[in-house]
């Protein structure tokens, strides 16, 4: 007998986006904070449409490397930022420009002017 009533819904994956955090250091420059022009680009999509910041995932990195989190996920070859992981692990798109045409396709947001 199956009990419909306590079945739960399958959970959606949802994909990541990882940004680096704001304000890193850099060794090469010592006493100064940055910030990755991409990544706060992104950040202000994020901020301006909240069908997407719901439906993806974001995850902060810092700045040195390796950064493991990406090591594991998509190779030592892909750690530059940003980068969006599709949820099922086995594709990414790491560069700004395809991030925002993919939120673009997928999640209704406004397409980059040209």
């Amino acid at each position: 007998m199956v009990d419909y009533f306590h079945n739960k819904p399958e959970e959606h994956m949802k994909n990541t986006l990882y940004l680096l955090k704001m304000g890193f250091s850099d060794s090469n420059y010592p006493g100064s904070l940055f910030l990755c022009p991409d990544c706060t680009l992104l950040e202000g999509v994020l901020a301006t449409n909240p069908e997407l910041r719901e439906s993806t995932d974001v995850v902060y990195v810092d700045f040195e490397k390796p950064r493991k989190p990406l090591v594991e996920l998509i190779g030592e070859e892909n750690q530059s930022l940003p980068v969006l992981v599709f949820a099922d692990g086995q594709k990414f798109i790491n560069d700004v420009d395809g991030i925002l045409a993919e939120f673009a396709m997928t999640n209704g947001c406004p397409a980059k002017h040209p």
